[in-house]
């Protein structure tokens, strides 16, 4: 599944209960039969209608409804659910919020990816270099609009994307980090084995003062970070799939918008997490308990 939460325009970062609602979004994408299944001849009981996901449980069908579904079992299915259609269904609200310009407000939003072990979550978060996944292609919007903002006159923007009617300047942030149980690890830091420090602010939330953040200048930059992270990234091999992973992973945008306007300077700073949810098994499974750790 695919989740998107993206904030509306002055969401604070500690909402209460004058902030606006954010908005939510599920998708779900049926992935193609593993090499397992494949030589077992294993029969499919997932099925894509529209917005309707449909599973078959016997002889009992069961329904359920998110805002679409993604088939990637057929390429020439009407609802096949290639890297860059999922990735458009996610990116979509989130860019809108993260871009668009208004004077001291903050935005953004996350994408949480979750399922069952096997289920395709790390490959439409990290996907591979031929297939980039969500981080990459999210990279790769930010720094095109962002380009784009920059060389443009102001009546190219359209209405609520960065750059309209004044200059504008994105700068990038980007951080890694591991999540297990309630430790919390930089994979942008060589060697790092400690659990970073959390600190819980009034006003600010949830923070992790001592997170490496760095600044990106391109998607290739953000590509090497993910290489890098994903290379130090815990995993442990699982009876369902040979390396799926044994915690939670985050890869975060922190963007900074500075626009120069008629009225004066502004600045707007918006955040965009992509988490990849380690799974947690409801159903009895033929992997150890240890192997499921989350």
């Amino acid at each position: 599944k695919i989740r998107v939460q993206s904030a509306t325009h002055g969401t604070a970062a500690r909402p209460d209960a004058r902030s606006p609602p954010a908005v939510m979004r599920v998708g779900v994408r049926v992935r193609p039969f593993s090499d397992r299944e494949a030589q077992l001849g294993s029969a499919c009981s997932v099925s894509i209608s529209g917005a309707w996901t449909i599973v078959q449980v016997g002889s009992e069908l069961r329904r359920f409804e998110n805002d679409v579904g993604f088939d990637a079992l057929d390429p020439g299915s009407q609802a096949f659910g290639s890297q860059e259609r999922v990735h458009s269904f996610a990116s979509a609200a989130v860019l809108s919020s993260s871009l668009a310009a208004h004077d001291a407000s903050t935005g953004g939003g996350c994408v949480l990816l979750y399922g069952a072990s096997g289920t395709g979550k790390s490959h439409t978060f990290a996907g591979s270099a031929e297939d980039p996944g969500i981080v990459v292609r999210m990279a790769e919007d930010i720094f095109e609009k962002a380009v784009a903002a920059e060389r443009s006159p102001p009546s190219a923007a359209t209405d609520g994307e960065v750059g309209k009617g004044d200059r504008h300047v994105v700068c990038v942030w980007a951080s890694f980090l591991e999540i297990r149980g309630e430790h919390v690890r930089d994979l942008l830091r060589p060697g790092a084995t400690e659990s970073l420090r959390i600190v819980d602010h009034p006003q600010l939330g949830v923070l992790l003062p001592d997170a490496e953040e760095v600044p990106c200048a391109s998607a290739d930059d953000v590509r090497r970070l993910l290489a890098i992270g994903s290379a130090r990234r815990a995993s442990s091999a699982s009876l369902l799939r040979s390396g799926s992973s044994s915690c939670h992973v985050v890869f975060s945008f922190r963007l900074q918008v500075h626009s120069d306007a008629s009225e004066g300077r502004a600045e707007r700073i918006s955040r965009i997490d992509i988490v990849d949810l380690v799974a947690s098994e409801a159903a009895p499974s033929p992997a150890p308990p240890e192997t499921l750790d989350g």
